[in-house]
């Protein structure tokens, strides 16, 4: 809660290392790929984002932030094959957008008529995905004869979206809801392939995150 990363490279032997550059609590850690490097990324309450290059010195790094989020937005997903951010605004209408991490907003993408709760990119990075409160789950394709004109389908009775996961190959979309009921989507069309219902069996453990066998 201190704003402190701890780091340990398990393959070579030693100390671990302690990271302080966040004001605040951190929000997420992520390790990329990017351009051949194994990168590190954080990003703290304190709207910072911070990246380094594993294999570099990671306690000698500039004090600068390589991101700062604006007040009015709030981090969503950072893309796995490049440095595209995705960020959600509560200004005046429940928008996405994606950013570059050097400061450019490449695109807009609009949003949905009630709450953005979750987002993410597809693996490759040319897709987006968001589930909203208004019952719909949306998805963008991106930078494709520059028309990023959101597709959607109604997920109707579903309780609200708490997680959301693109497959490896950007086909299919499964989510999970408030009560644990996961779904298997196709994302071109929004048809349900399959539905999972509580797999806890009604316990009181919550589903804390969901994913792809790479």
């Amino acid at each position: 809660g201190d704003g402190s990363i701890w780091y340990w490279n398990l393959g070579i032997p030693g100390p671990s290392i302690k990271l302080n550059y966040h004001s605040t609590a951190i929000e997420k850690i992520l390790f990329r790929n990017y351009l051949g490097a194994e990168t590190l990324y954080s990003i703290g309450y304190d709207r910072a984002i911070y990246k380094w290059p594993v294999d570099s010195d990671l306690q000698n790094q500039t004090n600068d932030p390589a991101f700062t989020i604006a007040a009015d937005a709030y981090f969503a997903d950072l893309s796995k094959a490049n440095e595209h951010l995705l960020i959600r605004r509560y200004a005046a209408v429940n928008n996405l957008e994606v950013w570059s991490l050097n400061g450019l907003r490449l695109v807009n993408l609009g949003g949905c008529n009630d709450y953005i709760d979750q987002a993410a990119f597809s693996p490759d990075g040319t897709m987006v995905a968001a589930a909203c409160r208004d019952g719909r789950i949306y998805y963008w394709e991106l930078f494709v004869d520059n028309d990023s004109q959101p597709h959607s389908w109604s997920d109707a009775g579903s309780e609200r979206i708490r997680h959301l996961a693109f497959a490896p190959d950007g086909l299919k979309l499964m989510t999970a809801d408030v009560t644990d009921v996961i779904k298997l989507w196709k994302t071109a069309n929004g048809k349900l392939i399959r539905s999972y219902p509580d797999l806890e069996g009604g316990s009181e453990e919550t589903l804390q995150g969901l994913g792809f066998d790479p």
